[in-house]
């Protein structure tokens, strides 16, 4: 598959709203934990220290970069667009969507 069939691929959801997708994710995750730890909005675990501790719910975290067929593709610059996208995406709580839409010279 060639870039021009995958932008072909991924046109429909260029513009989408991804609010729903995240809403939908939030809402089915939270049937994977039992009904106290849903009443508590969070679960009871252990941190990487082995210390009790309580966590949010898995969340979805997402980064969407686009790249224009007409520039000349810059790898590192688009690496470390998703880096600090994806590192802007997990400091918000709850499930995200983030999408760069600058044009990158």
């Amino acid at each position: 598959m060639n870039g021009s069939m995958l932008s072909q691929l991924l046109d429909p959801i260029k513009n989408a709203d991804t609010k729903p997708l995240t809403r939908y994710f939030d809402r089915l995750i939270r049937e994977f934990y039992d009904a106290g730890d849903r009443r508590a909005g969070k679960v009871l675990g252990q941190d990487r220290e082995g210390n009790e501790k309580w966590f949010p719910f898995v969340s979805l975290s997402m980064v969407i970069v686009d790249i224009y067929p007409e520039e000349a593709l810059d790898l590192t610059a688009t690496f470390q667009s998703l880096v600090e996208l994806k590192r802007y995406a997990k400091s918000i709580p709850g499930s995200k969507i983030v999408r760069d839409r600058m044009k990158h010279a």
